[in-house]
């Protein structure tokens, strides 16, 4: 389940990249509260992380292959 997430840490945008499709994504704070839920459907998705406060979010990126999760930071 090979998955790219780049840049990172980023400002404004972070492209998700993966070899099956993207099912879903789901956002959560350092608390475990989940912040955002998108399903793209696609390879590569463009993800705005501009109205996300300064610090760290787990990202949870759901394909048919299994779910991946990766520490994000938005600077």
């Amino acid at each position: 389940n090979l998955i790219s997430i780049y840049p990172n840490p980023a400002n404004d945008f972070i492209n998700v990249a993966a070899v099956n499709k993207i099912e879903k994504i789901s956002v959560y704070n350092t608390m475990g509260q989940l912040v955002n839920v998108i399903e793209p459907n696609e390879n590569i998705m463009r993800y705005d992380i501009s109205g996300l406060q300064t610090g760290f979010y787990i990202m949870q990126v759901q394909t048919a292959k299994g779910i991946v999760a990766r520490t994000i930071s938005k600077q």
